[in-house]
């Protein structure tokens, strides 16, 4: 896979679709110049990983037990970083930036479980991406080291207070931490951006507060995208994420050019996906190899206890119907109702 040549920040705009993905022909990009380095596309997970800007791949970090020397003093963007969208982007720029100033790594702080599942485990799911989608996110992002901390009941019994030291200053030992202005921690969500502000003068750690990002009137949060997938508008949601939405699994040939996809990360089944708005779907099918399809997509409703995976019937155009089991993405590109 050759380099690329980036004329323009990756978040400023959402990306468009390309080839079998372009519903109308003016939504092609245009051609390359003469000159140009234009990669190959290739299958998302299965993408050479990128370098970011220490010329060294992103660290994945679990626990404080596995931080390593050259993750210390790092400049870190903290959230849950659901969908990676725009407003998450800008979090982390902000970081990098800090992280160019003092010369130390740009981390991400992030937890697992999400803490709103640990609390509610018996909600609708609604989580946008996996961990693996959003690792691969935040690594084409040109972050060093993504902490991905465990949420479990220690953690949320900490007070804010001990959140910041134990976490942030002994655990971590990060220099600088940037978060969005309706950023919560600690017990009960008791810390707000001026406790941590005050508690970042106390404890000798930097503390960046960024407002909202906002597209024309709406602000772009993950709430905002969730909303606009269950309104049936994949394009809406888009332009707030930076790219469609994908949901990735397992494909599982059904019969002729039908196929059933089950939402899967490294072969265990994801029961806390949210799941669009009911219906049928223009999709692109990324299966593994790169080769990519177009077709539909029927999406159903789960109910509770939501035990079950996220399952999606395909109808492929023109695809290889000899697939039996394989790794697959589905992109979502347009709603087209409830079947009568």
């Amino acid at each position: 896979m050759t380099g690329r040549i980036i004329t323009k920040s990756r978040c400023s705009t959402p990306m468009r679709p390309s080839g079998i993905f372009c519903t109308r022909a003016t939504e092609r990009p245009p051609r390359p110049a003469r000159g140009d380095e234009v990669p190959r596309r290739r299958f998302p997970w299965r993408e050479r990983p990128r370098f970011n800007h220490r010329g060294t791949l992103m660290r994945l970090v679990r626990s404080f037990q596995e931080l390593a020397d050259g993750d210390r003093r790092a400049c870190a963007a903290i959230g849950n970083f659901d969908g990676v969208h725009f407003g998450h982007r800008a979090i982390i720029d902000t970081a990098r930036k800090q992280a160019l100033r003092h010369g130390g790594p740009l981390g991400v702080v992030t937890f697992e479980p999400h803490p709103r599942a640990f609390f509610s485990p018996h909600a609708a799911p609604f989580r946008l991406t996996d961990c693996r989608t959003r690792a691969e996110r935040l690594e084409r992002l040109g972050v060093d080291c993504l902490f991905e901390l465990e949420f479990d009941r220690e953690m949320a019994g900490l007070s804010p207070e001990d959140f910041a030291r134990l976490v942030i200053c002994d655990g971590l030992d990060l220099r600088h931490v940037v978060v969005g202005e309706n950023f919560r921690f600690g017990k009960a969500r008791a810390g707000t951006t001026d406790t941590l502000l005050e508690l970042g003068r106390t404890l000798g750690f930097g503390v960046t507060v960024l407002p909202l990002l906002r597209a024309s009137t709406q602000q772009i949060s993950s709430t905002a995208i969730r909303n606009a997938l269950l309104a049936g508008q994949p394009r809406v949601a888009a332009r707030g994420m930076g790219e469609f939405h994908r949901i990735a699994g397992r494909l599982r040939h059904v019969q002729s050019n039908r196929f059933r996809l089950t939402a899967m990360e490294g072969g265990r089944v994801r029961t806390d996906l949210m799941e669009p708005r009911a219906g049928l779907y223009s999709v692109g099918i990324q299966r593994e190899g790169g080769a990519r399809l177009a077709g539909t997509a029927a999406i159903g409703h789960r109910l509770p206890p939501y035990d079950k995976p996220l399952e999606i019937d395909l109808r492929v155009f023109g695809g290889d119907a000899s697939l039996h089991v394989e790794e697959a993405c589905v992109v979502l590109l347009d709603y087209h109702g409830c079947p009568v």
